[in-house]
């Protein structure tokens, strides 16, 4: 059954999701950073655009083979660690570029 908060109900969220959620939104924010320091906030704007629609492109025409390596076989945990690992040091690295940018701009 679902739980209910505050009238609403909310059914029970698949670890997978929360993993695709967690990579997407990291992903995303390691995106616009650079983008938006590099080529100001309207350009960088229109460029994440464009890349969350090459983004999900890419995931509707590797759906199957995405569903595979994130399946809930066992052994295939680690892999969904090391996913969320990589999407986070991206992400560390677009933190990087975007003072260094950010940096530049100022002077």
């Amino acid at each position: 059954g679902a739980t209910r908060l505050l009238g609403v109900a909310f059914e029970a969220v698949s670890s997978e999701s929360v993993l695709y959620a967690a990579c997407t939104g990291l992903m995303m924010t390691a995106l616009s950073l650079p983008a938006a320091f590099r080529l100001g906030v309207e350009k960088g704007r229109l460029m994440l655009t464009a890349l969350i629609l090459v983004c999900i492109l890419a995931v509707v025409l590797l759906s199957d083979r995405l569903t595979q390596v994130f399946s809930a076989d066992t052994s295939a945990a680690s892999l969904r660690i090391a996913a969320l690992i990589f999407f986070a040091a991206i992400n560390a690295a677009s933190i990087a570029l975007s003072a260094k940018l950010y940096e530049k701009r100022r002077h």
